[in-house]
């Protein structure tokens, strides 16, 4: 055995060699020191300091794609980044920044869009954007129009007038096709072709020649809330989408029957008193009159594509000729002092109905609407909502404000969904447990779907049931449905 271990064994007569000796052993490696914590960084879109802001701004306006769209305006930043011809974004937006000086704006060919801020602002640099389609002026940031004439592709304005004496530059704007001027301090009153309306218009500060119209035969939008009033009638405006007027006579509107394309119109303490003059326009289909005196709606009949229909705080002395309306969806009738509907005969096709504020007593005549979905009875004097049983695709009631005091009438009204019963005397929520749909898990949005919601808020039951408003604060959407679902021991999943 030794002999084999020092000289091999013999196969057919010869000698092997030798096994290798085993390599030596390593030690495995050391392990990697444990990760340092990273440094605190400041983000610089919350950072209130204005270098910071720069810096920020600098770097993307370097980084991004020129097809990107640019959200580098800080609310620190106080000044233009140094490298802004580098820019090639499409909108120059310094709305949220505290940029007051422009005079270092290279020329920017690309931007089509500037958006200014709270900051006033020399417009003279207008001449450095010659691509330039959209000015945004959201707070009273102008006062001299003027440079305006050296944008020969303005197309769309928005502005605050509120220091602004002379809108004569505006005729130099052949191209234009919106126009939105206001007198407000804050948001611009109307996107989209949806109007935001507030309780108490302002007195405008000066007056639009209305001469100025034949300088923009393409003008689609016309939205002057809260805005400058009207110098002299408006002519006639066949091209006209949308109209959103304030402050007016009666005679500024003997043209209306001519605004054949108008689909949209708004009147804010205005003198029209005759619905009539919008009567059989082709293509309307939202108007809106607020704290205007316009009496019977019934002609708005007329109207073939009519949809929408509101009126806030105006004296209203007829609407039974508009209910038969087969395409009306919305009627909006708030605070129009309105006492008695027993008149009213049934609608086939409206769908949201908004009766708050009126001395409402009896509401038995909508037994007759088998499509309405939404109807608010806020701040009226309705005291049994089972009169307007059976609604079958009821699913959003609000009764806020009224003398309720019992929810009895819930069960009359299977599709409920949505019920709001805040400022009222109800002390008792145990009929909740027995409406199969109101403890729904629901939407967080009415585009998606139903938002389920019961608020009584300020009413006797949040004192009869603490432990239930407890569990629900702070929630809404499904978390609270489930909560108030366990409160009344209803199965988690409802029905």
């Amino acid at each position: 055995m030794v002999w084999r271990k020092l000289f091999g064994a013999k196969r057919d007569g010869r000698a092997m060699p030798p096994r290798p000796a085993p390599a030596p052993r390593q030690s495995p490696p050391p392990p990697p020191p444990p990760p340092r914590p990273p440094a605190p960084e400041i983000d610089p879109r919350a950072s209130e300091d204005a270098e910071v802001a720069l810096a920020e701004a600098e770097r993307i306006i370097a980084t991004c794609d020129p097809a990107h769209h640019y959200r580098i305006w800080l609310a620190a930043l106080d000044r233009l980044p140094r490298n802004m011809a580098d820019f090639r974004g499409r909108v120059l937006n310094i709305r949220d920044t505290a940029i007051g000086d422009l005079s270092d704006l290279p020329d920017l060919p690309e931007v089509v869009t500037l958006q200014l801020g709270e900051r006033e602002v020399d417009l003279s640099v207008l001449d450095r954007l010659p691509g330039l389609g959209r000015l945004e002026a959201w707070t009273s940031t102008i006062r001299n129009l003027e440079p305006v004439t050296d944008c020969p592709r303005l197309a769309d304005v928005a502005i605050n007038v509120a220091r602004v004496a002379d809108l004569s530059p505006l005729a130099h704007l052949s191209m234009l096709e919106n126009i939105a001027l206001w007198d407000y301090a804050g948001q611009p009153l109307w996107e989209a072709g949806v109007p935001r309306h507030f309780s108490t218009p302002r007195k405008p500060t000066g007056t639009l020649d209305p001469r100025v119209f034949a300088s923009w035969p393409n003008l689609k939008v016309l939205s002057a809330y809260e805005g400058p009033g009207l110098s002299a009638p408006l002519p006639a405006l066949p091209q006209l989408e949308l109209l959103q007027v304030t402050e007016s006579r009666p005679e500024d509107f003997a043209a209306l029957p001519h605004f054949a394309a108008l689909e949209t119109a708004s009147f804010t303490n205005c003198g029209i008193a005759d619905a009539g003059l919008l009567a059989g326009l082709p293509k309307l289909e939202r108007v809106r009159f607020t704290d205007t005196a316009i009496g019977d709606l019934s002609p708005l009949r007329e109207c073939p594509v009519l949809r929408d229909v509101a009126a806030t705080r105006c004296t209203v002395s007829g609407i039974a000729g508009l209910l038969d309306h087969p395409r009306l969806k919305r009627l909006d009738l708030e605070q129009c002092g309105i006492e008695d509907i027993s008149d009213w005969g049934p609608s086939e096709a409206v769908e949201s109905l908004e009766l708050a504020g009126n001395p409402i007593r009896d509401i038995s005549s909508l037994r007759g609407w088998p499509n309405l979905r939404a109807l608010n009875l806020k701040q009226t004097k309705v005291t049994d909502p089972a009169q307007a049983a059976p609604l079958p695709m009821l699913q959003y009631l609000t009764l806020s404000g009224t003398p309720i005091d019992r929810l009895d009438f819930i069960l009359a009204f299977p599709a409920l969904g949505s019920l709001g019963v805040s400022g009222t005397a109800i002390a008792d929520l145990s009929p909740l447990a027995r409406h199969p749909n109101l403890l729904r898990d629901g939407a967080y949005s009415w585009r998606e779907g139903v938002m389920h919601h019961v608020g009584f808020e300020e009413t006797p039951a949040q004192a009869v049931y603490p432990e239930l408003v407890a569990a629900i604060d702070g929630k809404d959407g499904w978390p609270r449905q489930r909560a108030m679902r366990e409160y009344f021991g209803l199965p988690e999943k409802w029905p």
